[in-house]
């Protein structure tokens, strides 16, 4: 089911058992049992349709099991305070959420609303989360419309990293990248998991390479592709559609 690297005593930061999800009486995830541990980084790979942005969202508390137990820390994310635990588990979504305005508007937007009342960042602080996106200063000004699709996506990695919070929940970060900048993000995500957790969904050959752990799933359930050593064939599930 998973492919893992992970040497460690410690218990998983989050885990789901036996999560299940139905949509319209349709199964979307099908007892799915992972641990995520704390300062690693996960990928989910896995064919368009197979569940993966769903199984993140649930885990990000956006949706709720049909059944199982998504738990932070031990606790069943139910039973805790949810607009502070996704301050604490953010899930940054493939397709760029953003409102009219310039780029500066957009990154402080969530600092109106976080649970947790963080101090709202400087220009410097803007544009030093910017560079590591890989993106000028200079966006902070523009209008967002006028960006394309990668300027976009990264815009939104950079706000999210600005949240500074305990897991990132990225879903197909760097879909809409071209190979030397997706080169660049995977390297920062990478980075990222020293000091936060991480778990991506993605189809990006790199970035699974470069996991911790890597779970496939295929028709809303976690799936067996494994080489004689027990590791998951990546090449059956990165080449396909996000």
């Amino acid at each position: 089911m998973c492919k893992s690297n992970i040497v460690t005593s410690q218990p998983p930061l989050i885990t789901t058992d036996a999560v299940s999800y139905q949509a319209n009486g349709k199964a979307i995830v099908e007892d799915i049992s992972m641990s995520i541990h704390k300062h690693t980084l996960t990928a989910i790979v896995g064919p368009s349709g197979s569940g993966k942005t769903t199984l993140l969202m649930l885990i990000n508390g956006l949706l709720s099991p049909t059944s199982g137990t998504v738990a932070y820390k031990g606790t069943d994310i139910l039973e805790l305070d949810m607009p502070t635990y996704r301050s604490s588990v953010a899930l940054l979504f493939q397709e760029p959420l953003l409102i009219q305005g310039d780029g500066r508007t957009n990154m402080l937007l969530p600092f109106e609303f976080s649970a947790n009342e963080p101090k709202t960042p400087s220009d410097d602080d803007m544009q030093k989360a910017l560079a590591l996106c890989k993106l000028p200063a200079w966006v902070m000004g523009k209008d967002v419309s006028t960006l394309s699709g990668g300027e976009k996506q990264r815009l939104c990695l950079a706000r999210t990293l600005l949240l500074q919070p305990d897991v990132l929940l990225l879903d197909e970060p760097t879909s809409a990248l071209d190979r030397r900048t997706e080169d660049h993000i995977v390297d920062l995500i990478v980075n990222e998991a020293k000091e936060r957790t991480v778990v991506c969904v993605t189809h990006s050959r790199q970035m699974v390479q470069r996991a911790s752990t890597i779970y496939a799933m295929m028709g809303g359930r976690l799936v067996s592709s494994a080489d004689s050593n027990g590791e998951v064939d990546i090449e059956d599930f990165l080449g396909g559609s996000p």
